[in-house]
């Protein structure tokens, strides 16, 4: 069926509705375009309220041109509407969530005690999270539960929330523009009182990408605050370019910050970093056994070696162990946990 006679009847009602009704009886394109419809009209019934519809429009003796143009217009539009089609000869293309994953259209129905749980308050939040993600990995794909997952890092239930960071950290890097993107958004919204647990999107985006945002770890170390700023930090420990900047955090920063800058230090190795150390375990061996346990260095531990010889030498030059001497022997026995070099 040649349906053009419709859209132009559908083309000069619009421009009669724009021009004014007042010239409507005078317009000759539109009474030419309604008898053109005339054979349509005849074809099916619908056709037929169309048409006389519109010519009801344009008689002299219409009481409400607007309105009876206006029942036209409507009815025309309805019927293009049914007629309207979408296809394509090509194969259809699988619709991708990121760079990879293939997004999944799940039914909101199956997806609600899931988003539920992300997203609210309750009993058993962490019981249905852990039992969907074991039994239906693929409910990740779709969008409104990954953006749930991404917003219940930092979740007032903690073990909700350590329960979804270890969830996401398996994903790959096409989360993380909208990690960053939700983290930024909660430090601008939240108050210093609602910040914890945020850095657990630094976590996140660290266990992912490792030095391939250290840019960004650099950023929040200068710009973030409280513990996004401390877990910036502790991420530098990917990068050994960071070596630098870590000795200077660690003799400008104080507290939390502090030993998030030494924590980092541990990973890494330079001579620099050896000389700190090695200063560092003269002064206290106890305030750095939290830190020098994580280092695999040789050098390291032959540091820890000569302080503890050290310190044994000087216990039996007294023939007295004091009380801080036996919390730096307990101190050097952690941090030789696991080393074996020839010094130990």
């Amino acid at each position: 069926m040649n349906l053009s006679p419709l859209y132009e009847l559908r083309e000069r009602l619009a421009g009669s509705g724009i021009a004014g009704v007042n010239l409507i009886k005078e317009d000759f394109r539109l009474s030419r375009a309604i008898e053109a419809l005339e054979p349509l009209a005849k074809a099916a019934p619908v056709f037929q309220k169309i048409y006389d519809t519109a010519k009801e429009a344009i008689k002299p003796e219409c009481e409400n041109p607007t309105g009876v143009l206006l029942d036209a217009l409507a009815l025309v539009d309805a019927v293009i509407y049914t007629q309207g089609i979408t296809e394509t000869k090509k194969e259809p293309e699988k619709i991708l969530f990121g760079k990879v994953k293939e997004y999944q259209n799940i039914p909101y129905s199956v997806l609600t005690p899931l988003l539920e749980a992300l997203t609210t308050t309750g009993s058993r939040r962490l019981e249905i999270v852990k039992e969907v993600y074991q039994n239906h990995p693929e409910y990740l794909e779709d969008y409104r539960v990954f953006y749930a997952f991404v917003g219940a890092l930092s979740d007032n239930y903690t073990e909700l929330a350590e329960q979804v960071k270890e969830i996401l950290c398996k994903e790959d890097e096409t989360i993380i523009p909208i990690l960053k993107k939700e983290l930024a958004l909660k430090e601008l919204a939240a108050g210093a009182e609602k910040k914890k647990g945020m850095q657990r999107y630094v976590h996140v985006i660290e266990a992912i990408a490792k030095e391939k945002e250290n840019d960004y770890y650099l950023y929040l170390a200068e710009e973030a605050t409280k513990g996004v700023k401390q877990a910036a930090i502790e991420a530098l420990r990917h990068s050994k370019e960071n070596v630098e900047y870590l000795l200077h955090l660690v003799k400008t920063e104080r507290g939390a910050n502090k030993k998030a800058a030494q924590y980092a230090l541990a990973f890494l190795e330079s001579p620099e970093i050896f000389s700190y150390w090695e200063k560092e375990i003269k002064k206290s061996p106890d305030s750095v056994k939290e830190f020098l346990r994580f280092s695999s260095a040789r050098e390291v531990s032959d540091i820890i070696a000569k302080g503890w010889i050290e310190l044994l030498k000087q216990i039996l030059e007294k023939k007295e162990i004091t009380e801080e001497d036996f919390l730096n022997l307990y101190a050097y026995g952690e941090m030789l946990l696991g080393k074996d070099t020839e010094a130990i």
